[in-house]
């Protein structure tokens, strides 16, 4: 039964595995994983050779876009944006053969993981954490001025 549907909810009567605010965090996340190609859900992994299957989105239009495999084995993907097609009949919004968008997320993937990028990362939180500390001490003793 949808959450929105519920007569009574009382949060906290009963001891749970999670928190009432980890619950509704999973709720989102689930709905967002839904696999209907809407524009706002992230959707969610599917099978298949594609590296973006069930997640690429349309650059044109901005909705999920689908893949099919083509050629003799059928094992060439290629990303397809079948939105309009398919609400309206129109012809296709565009398709972008797959191997080459997989390359470059891959080469981007791989390069944002390379050592010296993850220490930059790491530094970078390190440095916004210390503020984050320096600024709640400044507000600690904001209430306690000397006169």
């Amino acid at each position: 039964m949808a959450i929105d549907d519920w007569d009574i909810c009382i949060k906290g009567a009963h001891p749970g595995y999670i928190n009432w605010e980890e619950f509704m965090a999973n709720q989102r996340r689930l709905a967002d994983n839904t696999n209907r190609y809407e524009a706002g859900h992230r959707g969610a992994a599917r099978k298949g050779i594609a590296l973006l299957q069930g997640l690429a989105v349309c650059g044109q239009c901005g909705r999920r876009m689908t893949v099919r495999y083509s050629g003799p084995d059928s094992a060439r993907p290629v990303y397809c944006c079948l939105a309009d097609r398919n609400q309206t009949g129109s012809s296709l919004c565009q398709e972008v053969r797959a191997p080459a968008v997989d390359e470059l997320v891959a080469q981007t993937l791989l390069k944002a993981l390379e050592p010296d990028q993850i220490a930059i990362a790491i530094a970078a939180l390190d440095e916004i954490a210390e503020e984050t500390r320096s600024l709640e001490k400044q507000w600690a003793t904001a209430g306690t001025c000397a006169v």
